[in-house]
């Protein structure tokens, strides 16, 4: 069974019989609260959602939920239940056609929505890929007999069992009635151009959804109505290479995809790229890349699971894109004072949200697509959620200026490699506000949004930690949109934040490079507050994971806060850390956090191994390298491009740690050289 296995995807849609269906659009509502409901969620209303919306996708084609949501409610559900047989399941079809079993499974693609996967995947085989456009249509098999003549058609239904759809791929001029060689199968991609699809966009949500009943009508010669086309992407019944397959089908009359020739990641990501940047420029739509070995001893030597082969992988692109128009960039300072640029843009409805600002990372970023006001922008939801700005599609006319002074307080600002900073921002009032938000999270205060704690800084209510635990009931009712029960919940809130561990409360001290883990560190190494606060670079620089560097920075910013520490300490308990403890609170110190290991450990345990052991003390294991991710592991030979993002997101305030093996294992397992 590991012969030429096919490379569709398992969005593809197959509705289950009648007319071509109407319009299905994304619903905003449900799809929001979804996201918000999605890391509660228990194992059986994850089963019920996933079967639901894969029924919806694949029988009635009427989605109401964006591919980048279904993918994670299905991967959230495979982290939970990985036996659940949603998990496997690919969806059914409708019993009222005749169903073809596939000679060779059907298999989806595993899906990649970072780099890091990719990297990975090429570390498991030697030689070349071939990258090629992931088209979002229809997977059909086209069967050929000895003659050469068609002999018969199926979609890819549940991956063993399709739906015979033989009369209808006869309407389609680019599938071939006839080839010069048999028995053969032609795997490929039903769609409709997006130019054809113009004459019916006014009735049909997208041209997948339309792809789909029309391949499926009751009447197959009315399928030739809605300008079918077809490409080629695989060849059963030869032995060759990716490359070859494609030039052979090439010879037989078949249209293929356009294909690159990769060697490793970089290369990946640079296809990746400029796909994306053209992908409005193309007549036809693509939701990602795909890449697949190209030997053919090497895809035998890496074989298949049940749901797919290991040979190739889908890098998608994270969310839905869209074009728009750049108007202006908002300057947005951050609790570090790094002040980030946001495109504003013409509203363009993205995975079901209308999106009118997206995020430029930082200065260097901006500065790499030499942004105008006016430029047409490749814009993507990432993962359905964040709006970024990933590719210029045609320039402007007027250059984006650079600030000079702080958009907040009006300070002279200056650069520090790709970020920009305002140069005083202990008098910045949006850092400040920033970094009050930043300190109410962090002690697990609920119900101070931003707009509140900007409304109370302004007021002068609360300009350092300190003045939150001041707060009365007539100090808060005095903020603008604040009600009575609004009040007493705040109040009822802080009173509960009275007593705070030792970790907790020196990571809500928003210093420079001291963040959950390094907190925890600190507290596990020290004890008590009064020690930390003692101790010098040189004590500091001696616990592994940190170094000279942050020894120095978190040294000079415990010191700066040292008045507003004291007053902290009139208003709250800080908990010494006892050995007892320290001991019974190792396995829930990596609770809830997002980690992620990039490169080869060196000490004695594998990957895997160190993986189990942050899983055991309570870690949630990252794919990406994101503004979510807590810790980045960093062993030997680690990803540039992991490395390089993470200082990139810390430089503009995100706290996300940087650790060396020896702290990491320090944290999963402490007790290692005691």
């Amino acid at each position: 069974m590991c012969g030429n296995l096919p490379f569709s995807d398992e969005d593809d849609a197959v509705v289950g019989g009648g007319d071509v269906r109407g319009p299905s659009f994304i619903d905003a509502a449900l799809e929001a609260r979804l996201e918000a409901q999605l890391a509660s969620m228990s194992v059986a209303e994850l089963r019920q959602a996933v079967a639901e919306h894969n029924r919806r996708y694949h029988v009635e084609a009427r989605p109401l939920i964006s591919d980048g949501l279904f993918d994670r409610l299905l991967r959230r559900l495979g982290e939970l239940a990985p036996s659940a047989p949603e998990v496997e399941e690919i969806a059914p079809f409708a019993e009222s056609v005749s169903k073809i079993v596939h000679t060779v499974p059907m298999l989806s693609l595993d899906k990649a929505y970072d780099l890091g996967t990719i990297a990975n995947w090429f570390a498991k085989f030697n030689g070349p890929a071939l990258a090629t456009p992931k088209v979002d249509g229809v997977a059909c098999s086209v069967r050929y007999d000895a003659s050469g003549n068609l002999a018969m058609a199926a979609t890819r239904g549940d991956g063993s069992t399709g739906e015979e759809i033989t009369d209808h791929v006869r309407q389609i001029p680019l599938i071939p009635p006839r080839i010069s060689a048999g028995p053969l199968e032609v795997r490929g991609e039903v769609y409709i151009p997006l130019s054809v699809f113009r004459r019916f966009e006014a009735h049909f949500a997208n041209p997948r959804n339309l792809a789909a009943g029309a391949i499926k009508h009751k009447d197959a010669a009315r399928s030739a109505a809605y300008g079918l086309h077809f490409f080629a992407y695989d060849l059963l019944g030869e032995e060759l290479s990716e490359r070859q397959k494609l030039a052979r089908l090439a010879d037989l009359g078949f249209v293929t995809l356009e294909c690159q020739v990769v060697h490793d990641v970089d290369e990946v990501e640079v296809y990746y790229r400029d796909l994306a940047a053209r992908r409005m420029q193309l007549d036809y739509e693509v939701d990602g890349v795909v890449v697949r070995v190209d030997d053919r001893a090497q895809q035998l030597a890496l074989g298949v699971t049940a749901h797919h082969p290991r040979y190739a992988l889908a890098y998608k692109f994270q969310g839905d894109s869209g074009e728009s128009v750049l108007e202006d960039v908002a300057w947005s300072v951050s609790r570090s004072g790094a002040i980030n640029p946001v495109a504003l843009v013409q509203p363009v409805l993205l995975s079901g949200a209308m999106v009118s600002r997206a995020t430029l990372h930082n200065l260097a970023f901006m500065e790499s697509l030499e942004l105008s006001q006016g430029a047409r922008l490749l814009l993507t939801r990432r993962g359905g959620v964040i709006p970024h700005v990933e590719a210029l599609v045609a320039p402007g006319e007027v250059a984006i200026a650079v600030p000079t002074h702080c958009p907040s307080c009006g300070e002279e600002t200056v650069r520090n490699g790709d970020v920009l900073y305002c140069s005083r921002p202990e008098a910045c009032s949006a850092k400040e506000i920033a970094a009050l938000k930043h300190f109410v999270d962090a002690i697990g205060c609920k119900g101070f949004g931003k707009k509140v704690i900007a409304k109370l800084f302004d007021g002068g209510l609360v300009r350092e930690p300190a003045d939150f635990f001041l707060l009365d009931q007539e100090a808060l009712l005095s903020v603008d949109g604040v009600q009575r029960r609004g009040a007493d919940n705040l109040l009822q809130a802080l009173s509960g934040c009275k007593r705070l561990s030792l970790e907790r409360f020196l990571a809500a001290l928003a210093i420079a490079r001291l963040g959950k883990v390094q907190s925890a560190l600190l507290a596990g190494h020290f004890k008590r507050l009064a020690a930390v606060r003692a101790a010098t670079v040189e004590e500091i620089a001696e616990i592994p994971g940190f170094g000279d560097t942050v020894a120095g920075a978190i040294v000079g910013g415990v010191r700066a806060m040292h008045g507003r520490i004291e007053r902290l300490l009139d208003l709250v308990e800080v908990e010494e850390v006892s050995e007892e403890a320290g001991r019974s609170e190792r396995g829930e110190r990596l609770a809830g956090q997002r980690v992620l290991i990039t490169g080869t450990l060196s000490g004695g345990m594998t990957r895997q191994e160190a993986e189990q052991k942050a899983r055991e003390a309570g870690a949630v294991l990252a794919r990406s390298v994101n503004a979510q991710l807590d810790i980045l592991v960093v062993g030997e030979k680690p990803s540039a491009t992991k490395t390089q993002k993470a200082e990139a997101l810390r430089s503009t305030g995100v706290a996300l740690e940087i650790l060396d093996e020896e702290a990491f294992l320090r944290l999963i397992a402490p007790d290692a050289g005691e």
